[in-house]
């Protein structure tokens, strides 16, 4: 069976993934700078060291001179929790006086993650190019209608579609949201989560919610 993540991002989900239950795993993502850096990561190849203020600012202005799996390295890896771009994270000395690196922590979670991930294959697509062997289990965590949790623009009525024509065709599909059309989903889990998208906005409460397509 196949486990099929359109939105893959920081693989925060499919390296929880058991591969004896799901024994193809299939990450893909519309930013190649991720993909990039998971590939890398997965053949050894990926560079830990850590990144100055200087050289983000850098990496950030001049992408084109740099290694893609390092630009999504450093975007998303040195960045305030994860977010692409979204401000600089290196080290900072805590209330209780302590030093805290949050690059070696990112490169000991990803270091981490790809033990556990070297099978799954890792593809540079947007959703709605990706086409599906029958019967996949299909996970979306797409950009939330309404945030600014990703750099792209994204068509949420044509990924609303998209779902129910991928329901249709016999796949199951799930997609993790605040909000979806009643008409054409249902909420099957709900928590209250904290959102910190960056050192500006702090931390915020949420509703995280699990959708299906409507039979």
């Amino acid at each position: 069976m196949w486990y099929v993540e359109p939105f893959v991002g920081g693989a925060n989900m499919i390296d929880k993934v058991d591969p004896k239950i799901a024994p193809k795993r299939l990450g893909c993502d519309f930013n190649e700078y991720l993909i990039e850096m998971w590939i890398s990561a997965q053949l050894g190849e990926l560079t830990y060291d850590y990144v100055t203020p200087e050289l983000y600012k850098q990496v950030r202005e001049n992408k084109e001179n740099y290694p893609k799996g390092f630009v999504g390295w450093v975007a998303h890896c040195c960045s305030y929790n994860g977010k692409w771009f979204g401000g600089f994270a290196g080290k900072l000395v805590t209330k209780e006086g302590n030093e805290r690196n949050y690059q070696t922590e990112a490169a000991n979670a990803v270091k981490k993650q790809v033990a556990v991930i070297q099978d799954v294959i890792f593809k540079h697509k947007s959703v709605f190019d990706l086409t599906f062997p029958k019967a996949c289990t299909i996970y979306c965590d797409p950009p939330y209608a309404g945030t600014t949790k990703y750099k792209d623009d994204f068509d949420h009525e044509r990924f609303y579609d998209w779902c129910v024509d991928r329901h249709k065709e016999g796949h199951n599909v799930f997609v993790s949201e605040y909000w979806m059309p009643e008409d054409r989903f249902e909420c099957i889990w709900s928590k209250e989560v904290n959102n910190s998208l960056t050192k500006d906005t702090g931390s915020k409460k949420g509703i995280e919610k699990l959708f299906i397509p409507r039979a």
